[in-house]
């Protein structure tokens, strides 16, 4: 779950959207590329990327999403 350690929507929707441009861009190299287009917009894109990225950040704390990696705050309840 790429969104647990990135933390951002921005660059995890970046790296997704990436990703499907290099399978589109090399479809003529590698068969294994080579897929329906709704296969590749509605599960790959939505689905798999789109609520891998979602269930990332909602499962971070609402405050710690901004933080930078190494300045999260711990809280203690005893």
């Amino acid at each position: 779950m790429k969104a647990l350690l990135i933390r951002s929507y921005g660059v995890c929707w970046t790296i997704s959207i990436t990703r499907e441009l290099t399978d589109l861009f090399f479809m003529h190299l590698l068969p294994n590329f080579s897929e329906c287009w709704w296969d590749q917009v509605i599960l790959d894109f939505l689905l798999c990327n789109g609520g891998d990225i979602w269930l990332g950040m909602t499962v971070l704390l609402p405050g710690d999403a901004h933080l930078p990696m190494g300045q999260h705050q711990t809280v203690m309840r005893i």
